[in-house]
């Protein structure tokens, strides 16, 4: 899988999860009352599709601070930072070596999943004079998709397991990349508040 495949399939993943997660809210709203709010939450839990893998938890990932490009944006937008991080070529003339990974930091979400503050870069050890680091809070994580290569089916229920009324913190995809540039491997890490 190539960058661009890669970044396609994020785009992707992020769409349907984020258009799953709203449509679910607005549903939920318009139906619910605050004396059934009760049974709606329990109907709810029971339709919730069994994952076959579990989560669980990290104490710390490899990286933890990140420099890339920085939006505050539309989760639907993303492709455009990623095509924003592709041509950002004072970014890439700073790499000290050839990146094993790039990382999708997702953080301060809006109050319908929306909107977020998204960070795509590259670790700050790789690079000569990082612009605007940003530092990944790694403790508490869950995982939601183990390393390996996956289709945008396995990525997108990934994305559907993450726990809204648990209040996620942050959303962290990290992409392992082989010498030329392709993605060989995806994660996906969430921390909750």
């Amino acid at each position: 899988m190539n960058l661009f495949n890669s970044i396609l399939t994020s785009l992707v993943v992020v769409a349907l999860f984020w258009g799953a997660a709203l449509f679910q809210s607005n549903i939920a709203a318009a139906f619910v009352g605050k004396d059934d709010a009760v049974e709606v939450n329990v109907v709810a839990n029971k339709a919730k599709p069994q994952v076959t893998v579990e989560s669980s938890k990290v104490v710390a990932l490899s990286v933890q601070t990140i420099s890339g490009v920085t939006e505050q944006l539309l989760l639907a937008d993303i492709l455009q930072l990623w095509q924003q991080f592709n041509a950002d070529s004072e970014l890439h003339n700073k790499l000290t070596n050839q990146p094993n990974k790039v990382y999708v930091y997702y953080r301060g979400f809006s109050n319908n999943y929306q909107q977020a503050n998204v960070t795509i870069g590259y670790d700050v050890a790789l690079l000569q004079k990082p612009r605007l680091p940003v530092v990944i809070d790694t403790q508490e994580q869950e995982i939601l998709l183990v390393a390996g290569e996956h289709g945008e089916a396995e990525l997108a229920a990934a994305w559907n397991r993450i726990d809204y009324q648990a209040l996620p913190q942050h959303v962290l995809e990290v992409h392992s990349l082989n010498p030329a540039g392709e993605t060989t491997s995806t994660q996906l890490f969430v921390s909750y508040k």
